[in-house]
């Protein structure tokens, strides 16, 4: 008499249902795409959710501190950190994956719940990290005009941090950018009174792109240039403006 026997069909498991091998480039895409997705596809969510609330928190320490506004350093520092976490989860995940072999699909390893997680990522980046960086990160502006010379050069970016209630902000010889209707400007700060500030060309004979009023409110200063963090002339990358 003959006894059936089960067929097991490659990738295929008679109790839990599919058996699938984590592979490590896929692990490796998603964690590019959407840092922490990788995890979930390897079944480490929490590491994977430790490691970005961990990155989360030191970089907005950095942007609520003002040290990247502040210093070219800490921009560089900043970066470097960014590159080496993304370098990080990309090779852990894709380790976890590889030791991996015989790996049995969990509820979340479903398609529906990957683009859950990357929509609640996208939306976190685009309310929460953009605020954050709004309020307390700089802003860089590039350079078109030569009325700043030689402090300044066209096609330089510059840095520029915004005030904070606890800094003397705003003195003589300072750079602001200034508001000038829907455009910006870069200016030299000549002297200060209550509640304006009396502002100058570097060399006031060079045309300009923006016709500047000599004096303006206080509140039309939308941040003071920090450092330049690009230009032509490589020996000037990171010169400290303040």
């Amino acid at each position: 008499m003959l006894q059936a026997m089960p067929v097991m069909l490659p990738g295929l498991s008679d109790e839990t249902g599919d058996l699938k091998p984590r592979r490590a480039w896929v692990a490796v895409l998603f964690n590019i795409i959407f840092c922490g997705l990788g995890y979930l596809y390897v079944a480490s969510p929490v590491r994977g959710a430790v490691l970005l609330l961990s990155y989360i928190i030191i970089q907005c320490s950095f942007l609520m501190a003002g040290l990247t506004a502040d210093s070219f350093v800490w921009l560089l520092g900043s970066t470097a950190l960014a590159i080496g976490f993304y370098i990080f989860v990309c090779v852990d995940a894709a380790l976890i994956a590889r030791r991996q072999k015989d790996f049995k699909l969990r509820f979340y390893n479903r398609w529906y719940f990957y683009l859950v997680y990357a929509l609640c990522l996208y939306t976190f980046y685009t309310v929460f990290w953009t605020d954050v960086n709004q309020k307390y990160g700089g802003k860089s502006y590039s350079i078109v005009t030569e009325n700043m010379r030689p402090t300044l050069q066209s096609g330089d970016i510059v840095m520029c941090a915004k005030p904070r209630e606890t800094d003397n902000w705003y003195k003589a010889g300072d750079i602001v950018a200034v508001r000038i209707g829907d455009k910006n400007a870069i200016r030299r700060i000549e002297s200060v009174a209550l509640e304006t500030i009396h502002l100058i060309a570097d060399t006031p004979d060079l045309d300009s792109s923006v016709a500047v009023p000599a004096e303006l409110p206080r509140s039309e200063i939308s941040c003071q240039v920090t450092y330049i963090v690009f230009s032509t002339d490589k020996s000037r990358i990171g010169r400290n403006m303040k």
